[in-house]
């Protein structure tokens, strides 16, 4: 009986389809990353990112916070896979983490070029940011974008491509750059132009473009009053959440 409920609701489930835009997987080896995966920049004047900036309400919602969070993602600079179908049209919003962006933010004075005292200046314009993503063939440069305030709308990624790609398994590359020179920091009648050197800072985002119903080849095993089922050739392949503390 155990087994007969197993294969019902395995057949049910092939037969209906997970919504894919909620399919949270567990998160893949990064290969694009030229640092740790930490939520915030290593030292005071280094720079990181968020795909989690205020105002920012990435699609579908298994790209928002909440979902990332509730699989088991603490970084808000890494996103746990998921599968997307295209609809609604993904779009993923990135802010860099950094005292050069902060809008009246303090600043140390060691971030600011040829100034090694203690003390911090205030950052009177942010510096610009650029952003570059490649995807499945295609790449685009976005900005530059200056965050006037903290109310500006943050910038982000639309790929209004995936609903044309072939299911299967994609990363998106997305890889930001500090303008150097761009923001200004102001240290009593002093002004510093920052940051005093490029900064850049790359992640990969991977996802299951799933527009088609999950398919597999059923064979059943019968022997008296028990039978068993084999599941093969699963298309796409089962990914499992994994929440923080479990295996």
């Amino acid at each position: 009986m155990a087994n007969m409920r197993l294969v019902v609701l395995a057949l049910a489930l092939l037969a209906a389809g997970a919504s894919a835009q909620n399919l949270v997987a567990a998160p893949q080896a990064p290969t694009m990353m030229p640092q740790a995966a930490t939520s915030a920049p290593k030292g005071p004047c280094d720079m990181g990112l968020t795909f989690f900036p205020p105002q920012g309400d990435n699609l579908p919602t298994g790209w928002s916070q909440a979902a990332q969070q509730s699989s088991g993602n603490t970084q808000t600079d890494q996103m746990m896979k998921v599968a997307l179908t295209g609809y609604p049209t993904p779009q993923l919003y990135v802010s860099p983490a950094s005292v050069y962006t902060q809008v009246g933010g303090s600043v140390p004075v060691a971030c600011t070029a040829g100034q090694s005292a203690a003390g911090a200046g205030v950052l009177t314009r942010p510096a610009a940011f650029t952003i570059t993503w490649a995807l499945a063939g295609q790449s685009k440069q976005l900005g530059p974008f200056l965050k006037g305030s903290k109310q500006d709308p943050p910038a982000s990624v639309t790929l209004s491509s995936v609903p044309k790609l072939p299911d299967g398994d994609y990363c998106l590359q997305v890889k930001m750059d500090l303008i150097p020179g761009s923001g200004i920091v102001s240290i009593g009648a002093q002004q510093f132009k920052v940051p005093a050197r490029a900064q850049s800072i790359k992640r990969q985002v991977c996802f299951v473009k799933l527009a088609t119903r999950p398919q597999a080849n059923i064979t059943f095993h019968s022997c008296n009053s028990s039978f068993a089922v084999d599941l093969t050739g699963i298309t796409p392949k089962p990914q499992f959440s994994r929440r923080a503390g479990k295996p």
